[in-house]
């Protein structure tokens, strides 16, 4: 358990719910490590996930969490059913998660012995309490159910994803000059600072000592110090990192592939201001105001289709410019369209793109008109806001 880095109230704009009944994250940690009890249907927000296999064939691992309540940050063990989660993307940084079921344990941090669990009862939980100075405490969650994400570590996270793609090129370059030289002296480890924030593990309370030789947990030597050895399979290892991180965002829960689920939404009025100016990918649900007919284009497939869109958060009509298939893309004017993966551009002030590159998998629709059968899509406000607009 460690100190969460304070951060400033949240605003509801922060916060996405995809839950039936809005919650608002409170501080729990600190009473359930003082009374032992996990009160079922707890929301935290998940700031860190580690997945460690536990044994030389890889048959078996952990899955952990680092849990946030906004004051301290806890870490929980999966149970082996809740896993999936993780691995199909649906929990991930950003993410708030409702613990349904889950349990507090205690263990030596000088020993394996068993773990003390908040269900023991009478002397058994007393004797198990004592100095808890010298104990390691984790959570066990055995039901868990996504709420919601924050809207700012999502944006933050794929801003980081998306600097490491662009930077991965570069180093790579720079590694390969540098694989005909001899090793150099191997660089003593980087020591990790004390207070890592969001990417701290140290769940201990009141530990001083080194992590166990045994634990699945302990901390492993900085890349650095095995630069010079093996350069080759770092700058290997680095191209991978990406890869996989590529693919794990394109199944997160506020990608764009299946508006069956509840995605995350762009404004309009943040299109100007999003963490790149040119070609960030975004999901907006909006108004058409206007429409053209299919027109010439300089870009492939040398056709076009302008749209305006509008919603409540801007006085401004976004230019929406559509070259894949612009003849099938014919909502009407004054309807609501969702549209999923649209790119952003520096033209007109900030306006949005649709290209043919851009082409969604078989079976899945950029664009829905009128998308009243998506729940989580306020359709039905929208229209009122666009009529009650039209009237004045």
């Amino acid at each position: 358990m460690s100190a969460s880095p304070p951060r400033p109230p949240l605003e509801a704009s922060d916060i996405t719910c995809i839950a039936a009944d809005p919650f608002e994250p409170v501080p729990l940690i600190a009473d359930i490590l003082r009374t032992g009890y996990c009160v079922p249907g707890s929301v935290f927000l998940v700031e860190g996930i580690d997945s460690i296999h536990t044994s030389k064939s890889n048959r078996w691992r952990a899955v952990r969490l680092l849990l946030g309540d906004g004051e301290l940050c806890i870490q929980a063990l999966l149970s082996a059913d809740m896993h999936r989660y993780v691995d199909q993307g649906e929990v991930a940084f950003g993410s708030y998660v409702r613990l349904e079921r889950f349990r507090v344990q205690w263990k030596d941090s000088l020993t394996d012995g068993g773990g003390v669990s908040s269900t023991a009862k009478g002397k058994e939980k007393a004797h198990g309490s004592r100095d808890k100075g010298d104990k390691m405490v984790y959570l066990v969650v055995d039901d868990l159910v996504l709420v919601g994400w924050n809207n700012t570590l999502v944006d933050a996270a794929n801003s980081e994803n998306t600097q490491t793609g662009n930077h991965t090129l570069q180093d790579d370059h720079n590694v390969q000059p540098q694989l005909q030289t001899e090793a150099a002296p191997v660089p003593a480890p980087i020591p990790l600072p004390e207070n890592r924030g969001a990417t701290s593990f140290d769940s201990g309370v009141g530990l001083h000592d080194a992590a166990d030789a045994d634990d699945d947990f302990q901390v492993i030597p900085h890349a650095a110090a095995k630069t010079s050895r093996d350069k080759l399979g770092l700058a290997e290892k680095s191209r991978e990192k990406t890869e996989t991180a590529t693919a794990t965002a394109s199944n997160l829960p506020w990608s764009m592939l299946d508006a069956g689920k509840p995605l995350k939404l762009t404004k309009l009025r943040a299109i100007p201001n999003l963490p790149y100016k040119q070609n960030w990918s975004v999901n907006v649900l909006a108004v058409v105001s206007a429409i053209s007919a299919v027109e010439p284009s300089g870009l492939p497939p040398y056709t076009q289709r302008q749209a305006r869109l509008a919603d409540p958060s801007t006085d401004k009509h976004v230019l929406l410019t559509v070259f894949l298939d612009p003849e099938q893309f014919a909502p009407e004017v004054g309807s609501v369209v969702l549209l999923l993966g649209v790119k952003n551009h520096r033209f007109d002030g900030g306006s949005l793109k649709k290209y043919v590159s851009d082409r969604p998998r078989d079976g899945y629709c950029w664009w829905y008109e009128d998308p009243v059968r998506f729940a989580w899509c306020d359709v039905a406000g929208l229209r009122r806001w666009w009529v009650e607009s039209q009237s004045v």
